[in-house]
Parts: structure tokens; sequence; C-alpha cells
């Protein structure tokens, strides 16, 4: 499988406004980030790295025999930093201890429940289509009709419905989100400061299951039921 030379990144920067420490926050036996650490081992022929700025992560990484040599600066450790930008650092580090990659597999610790055959097929679809790019997605758990915003005390549709519909089932077009579990990004790219080809791009599926993206206090205790 890595002939294509594939390595794996697991971004995780210190702090977190929604959910503080949440990298660290245990589930079950493990903390959140074990989960990525445990299948990202199951792994034999890819190299991964950890990329953080957290000294206990850096430390619990090598309890799975993840390279956490390749540290976080702060200037891509602040809230506002971009995945590009962290890339990009991660990019210009690892050419400086001479390793060589040409596709970088980024996974996003937030993501338990994404498992190990999640990222086995992965990989394999983009080599089959010889893609330069990949990212996971999954079914909307509501249809995008169905959503609605707040604006002061009134809530609003984000998308006028051009006709009464009442069941589900009469929606004529089904619809899928960006779940953040799994992308797949061919070194150029990020070199070009890029992180998609818009015209040799993948949309990944992945069952709803093995989506959950955790973002705050609620998506994390409802993780927490699913796998306690």
């Amino acid at each position: 499988m890595n002939k294509h030379n594939f390595i794996i990144i697991i971004p995780a920067r210190k702090g977190s406004k929604g959910l503080p420490n949440k990298h660290l926050l245990k589930i079950g036996k493990l903390k959140l980030i074990e989960y990525t650490f445990l299948e990202v081992s199951k792994l034999k022929k890819i190299k991964s790295f950890v990329f953080s700025n957290d000294k206990t992560i850096l430390k619990l990484s090598r309890k799975y025999k993840i390279n956490s040599e390749i540290n976080r600066s702060s200037k891509v450790s602040k809230s506002t930093s971009s995945m590009l930008e962290t890339l990009l650092e991660f990019c210009h580090k690892i050419k400086k201890k001479n390793i060589d990659f040409n596709y970088l597999i980024l996974l996003q610790p937030t993501s338990p429940i994404r498992t190990i055959h999640d990222i086995k097929k992965a990989i394999q679809v983009f080599i089959d289509g010889n893609f330069s790019s990949l990212s996971s997605i999954s079914e909307s758990l509501e249809h995008p009709y169905e959503a609605l915003y707040r604006q002061k005390n009134y809530y609003k549709f984000f998308f006028e419905k051009g006709k009464k519909t009442t069941r589900r089932q009469e929606f004529d077009k089904k619809s899928f989100f960006l779940n953040g579990s799994i992308f797949i990004i061919k070194k150029s790219l990020i070199l070009n400061k890029k992180l998609i080809d818009k015209k040799n791009h993948k949309y990944f599926l992945m069952k709803k299951v093995n989506s959950f993206d955790i973002n705050d206090n609620e998506d994390f205790e409802i993780v927490k039921r699913i796998l306690s």
C-alpha cells in the first residue's frame, strides 16, 4: 500500500475554546486522542506523526510508537491558525528531517469512532482513482430544508422551500456533509498552498455512526455514550 509513499499526520494543538483540553478528556478507558493513536498504530507500513505543542500529547503518542519529533510551533497553534498553515509548517519541518513523502493522510483526533477499516478503504479508493485529494463525507443527519438559524428572537429556514413538504421521503435529493474524519492530500498541493484539487478530488462516503466530530461538550457526551 505504501509504495505510493504515504505518511500520516495527527494535528493536535494545545487548548480549545469549544471544549477545553478536549484531546486529553477521557472516554471510557482511553483519552480522546488515544482512539486515533490506537487505529493508526495498526497501519504498520505507513509512518505516522503527531504534530502538537502539548507535551502530554507528545509523550502519550510514544506509547503507540507514533513519531513525536516534529514539534508544532506557537505560530500555528492559535485558535485562528488554519489547517493549510499547519500543514505547510509540517512539510517544511519534515523536509529538514530528510523524510520524504508524496501524499499526506490527515487524521483529526476529534473523530474517535473512525476505524482502521475506514482509513484503509479511503487510501485504496484514493490509489485506485489516482486522485490528488480526498475528503470524507457522510449523509446528513437532517436534510438542509429542515435546518434553521436563529436571528435575534426568531428562527428562520436556511433555505426557502419551493413547495410544501411534509415527509422526508418527498425530498428529491439526499444531502451530505464534510465530516472532517479523513483527508488525503498530495504534497505538491500543500506546497502550492491548496488543500483540494477541484479537477481531481474524491469525496469518500463513510457511515454516519463512524463520522461524529467532537467540537463541543454536547458532541463529547454523545460520543461518550457510544464508546463507553
